[in-house]
């Protein structure tokens, strides 16, 4: 059937996934299959976690973590309502998502628990790459790229910047050595974007800076308010 992804795996193997709802194992170096697991549902999208497990996004929503050395399933990660379409490791440990139900959720992969769901593409999201400096990218089928920056705490991520250009669904991005973000899109065509990732640090610091502010303000206008009264 068609493949719809491909994950390198630790020990010099392959992991692929196709309409046959098959995930298989080739060892690159035999050029064998190691290993033939047979799925309900569709698996659209396969990562490489760092301690060699990999995981599996799968068309009933669910995402599936198979153990590195035997392959066996080890836990199943439920949230979305869709089709998740593409998957990117953040860190250890860490996995983001993107699902026909137009969310990103991201995943605390130990215990399968969502951290926090982003909104704000109005289609499916059918790509994630990760940018220098905690922001990452989205692409979509609403013809959108999407600039996202992940809080130092890590329980939240903010939408710093729209980028339009696409007439159709953005369905591949990269992030190059060169600095560019490559987007590929039904519209036949590939862009590159230059991103001014120092315009994005300070807009969030201005952000910031105008939260505590406004709340700055408010509290001293109360203050005085109050000392008046009496």
């Amino acid at each position: 059937g068609h493949v719809y992804a491909l994950a390198l795996l630790n020990g010099g193997c392959l992991a692929s996934s196709s309409s046959d709802k098959t995930i298989k194992i080739y060892n690159l170096k035999e050029r064998q299959l190691k290993k033939n697991i047979q799925e309900e549902f569709w698996v659209l999208a396969l990562v490489s976690l760092d301690n060699g497990d990999f995981a599996s996004g799968q068309s009933d929503g669910r995402i599936k973590i198979w153990d590195a050395v035997s392959y066996e399933l080890k836990r199943v990660l439920s949230g979305h309502e869709s089709s998740i379409f593409c998957l990117l490791l953040i860190e250890q440990d860490h996995l983001m998502s993107g699902s026909r139900d137009t969310t990103i959720k991201y995943w605390n992969v130990s215990d399968g628990s969502v951290v926090f769901t982003l909104d704000g593409h109005s289609n499916s999201i059918f790509s994630l790459t990760n940018l220098p400096d905690n922001f990452f990218a989205s692409g979509s089928v609403d013809k959108t790229i999407k600039i996202w920056r992940r809080q130092p705490n890590k329980r939240q991520s903010m939408l710093v910047r729209t980028i339009q250009g696409h007439s159709r669904a953005v369905k591949s991005l990269s992030y190059l050595s060169t600095g560019l973000l490559a987007s590929g899109s039904d519209d036949n065509s590939i862009r590159l974007w230059k991103i001014f990732w120092k315009v994005f640090k300070h807009e969030y610091f201005y952000f910031k800076l105008l939260i505590i502010l406004f709340f700055s303000c408010s509290i001293w206008q109360t203050y005085h308010t109050n000392a008046f009264k009496q």
